[in-house]
């Protein structure tokens, strides 16, 4: 059973996954889990290709929903282990899609949300080369006049009803 907060959340991933299809993306998936060896694997909530300069292109999206408005770069409790694999240690959300996107091989990788970035998140993306898509492109991307339609929107996706076991991906 999942928690309301973990509802709002795949409805967002839904609603991505389904505006990306309808935008005309190539292999939109949702929820996929990339595997290395038995025990190893990262899961991306988003991913999708895209032609860019004659070449195919997998973009992945770590997305995040928020009920208060701002996604925080700092990990508030502590930040995700990795089983069995020698990594830095991850401290920041920034670093995780980073991590995630070489992990992927993923060339292109973004960070988007329904609501807005804190300052630090946008320096870091900007550092480590990561795209932030925030509510205000959200909506213009949608089509969506205000916050509260793409609210309503987002609501309306009845997970029940759409795909929800994982895609995998066994890579070496």
């Amino acid at each position: 059973m999942m928690t309301p907060e973990q509802v709002k959340g795949t409805q967002f991933e839904l609603w991505l996954e389904m505006l990306l299809a309808r935008k005309g993306y190539h292999s939109v998936l949702r929820d996929v889990h990339y595997h290395k060896g038995r025990h190893v694997f990262r899961q991306i909530d988003v991913q999708y290709e895209t032609l860019r300069s004659g070449r195919i292109i997998t973009v992945i999206i770590e997305a995040k929903y928020t009920s208060n408005g701002v996604i925080h770069n700092a990990f508030r409790d502590h930040p995700p282990q990795k089983a069995r694999l020698a990594i830095p240690r991850i401290e920041t959300l920034v670093q995780e899609v980073y991590e995630k996107a070489i992990f992927t091989r993923a060339q292109c990788a973004v960070l988007v949300t329904n609501g807005h970035f804190d300052e630090s998140l946008h320096t870091e993306a900007k550092r480590y080369g990561i795209s932030c898509v925030e509510q205000e492109e959200l909506m213009r991307q949608a089509d969506i006049p205000n916050q509260e339609q793409l609210e309503k929107q987002i609501r309306c996706v009845d997970i029940a009803s759409l795909r929800l076991p994982p895609h995998r991906v066994y890579t070496r």
